[in-house]
């Protein structure tokens, strides 16, 4: 089979039964297709029962800011609050009026 292109990517190999473990050690589930296309592939060689298996492993996220637009999109279209949605991405933010933050 071959590949090509982002959307192919996160498509084909995203798989909602799927977990992800991400850098900080917290998961994310659910998630139809990858959430970035930015990963690598090893093959790890065929076993004993003549399966050829794969280690994929990646990172992403908003282009480096911490976000997934396409991981925010889905937590909002199950119901996720735009706080819920930044203290995901963000851990230990605080979501507040601008004019309440004390310098």
């Amino acid at each position: 089979m071959t590949i090509s292109g982002e959307g192919q990517v996160r498509a084909k190999l995203g798989n909602k039964y799927m977990t992800l473990t991400k850098k900080d050690g917290t998961q994310m589930k659910n998630f139809d297709s990858l959430p970035s296309a930015y990963l690598a592939i090893e093959n790890q060689g065929v076993d004993e029962k003549n399966i050829t298996t794969f280690h994929i492993y990646g990172g992403g996220f908003g282009h480096g800011v911490g976000m997934s637009q396409n991981g925010a999109q889905t937590m909002a279209k199950d119901g996720k609050s735009f706080e819920d949605i930044l203290q995901f991405f963000y851990h230990g933010v605080r979501v507040c009026e601008a004019d309440s933050v004390k310098e």
